[in-house]
């Protein structure tokens, strides 16, 4: 059952000289309770807006957006308050809930020892720790996440790959991802939208899934070669998309 769907969404900007330019046309997708959906996009193909929209932040746009419950969005990014520790981070949007419930988001997001922390000038990988753990204690019905690992060293994008495939199996959590990785894509996907740009149109959708666990093992095993290589096949082949856009 979908928890979002997103049918014929176009947006429009106009530039410095007044010429109006479409970011994006008749961008379709649903993504479904309980899953991680990934939209695959290079820089300036307007996957932010797209996710921006969804959040409900983005009133500028054609189409129409369908959806339920809460919806977060974690921009690349994601902060935290200085002054608040991390358990005050979490409890900032939810005063009411129980300590014990906030102890629980805060070991789901790897961030056990940590309650009494405050992350002022901690790494991007920290901060979306906490942003995670804010976006849990409103019991989202998604969380969107804008290139999330942007800035992050490999151990630490690979301990947060863990922490986003944990929240999803733990809690049913549904996850929007936007990204211009393939590799990261498929590392944490159940299904791929995957986008042009100018104008942003989704190419294709694929679902994902794989006979083994997903873990750093996963990179090398043939059904995840295969896979990458069939999206790296589907974007060489679109005359006006770049495969440089995109990291592999």
């Amino acid at each position: 059952m979908p928890v979002l769907e997103l049918k014929k969404l176009s947006k429009t900007f106009v530039d410095e000289v007044g010429y109006r330019i479409g970011l994006f046309k008749d961008i379709s997708l649903s993504a479904e309770k309980g899953k991680i959906t990934v939209v695959l996009a290079p820089k300036g193909s307007g996957k932010t807006s797209l996710l921006k929209i969804a959040a409900g932040l983005d009133k500028e746009y054609e189409g129409e957006v369908i959806s339920g419950g809460k919806i977060p969005f974690i921009p690349s990014a994601p902060s935290s308050f200085p002054w608040l520790n991390v358990k005050g981070n979490i409890k900032f949007v939810n005063e009411q809930m129980p300590d014990k419930d906030c102890i629980d988001i805060i070991n789901l997001v790897g961030l056990e020892g940590y309650e009494d922390h405050h992350p002022q000038n901690d790494s991007v990988g920290f901060r979306l720790k906490v942003s995670l753990g804010r976006a849990l204690a409103v019991k989202p019905e998604m969380i969107l996440l804008d290139e999330p690992f942007t800035g992050t060293d490999e151990i630490t994008r690979n301990n947060l790959y863990q922490t986003i495939l944990s929240i999803n199996k733990n809690t049913g959590t549904s996850i929007l991802i936007a990204t211009t990785n393939i590799t990261e894509a498929l590392y944490l996907a159940d299904e791929i939208y995957i986008m042009k740009k100018d104008p942003g149109e989704i190419l294709a959708a694929k679902d994902i899934s794989f006979p083994f666990e997903r873990n750093l093992d996963s990179l090398a095993k043939d059904e995840f070669i295969r896979e990458r290589t069939d999206i790296e096949n589907l974007l060489k082949s679109s005359e006006s998309y770049r495969l440089y856009d995109l990291s592999i």
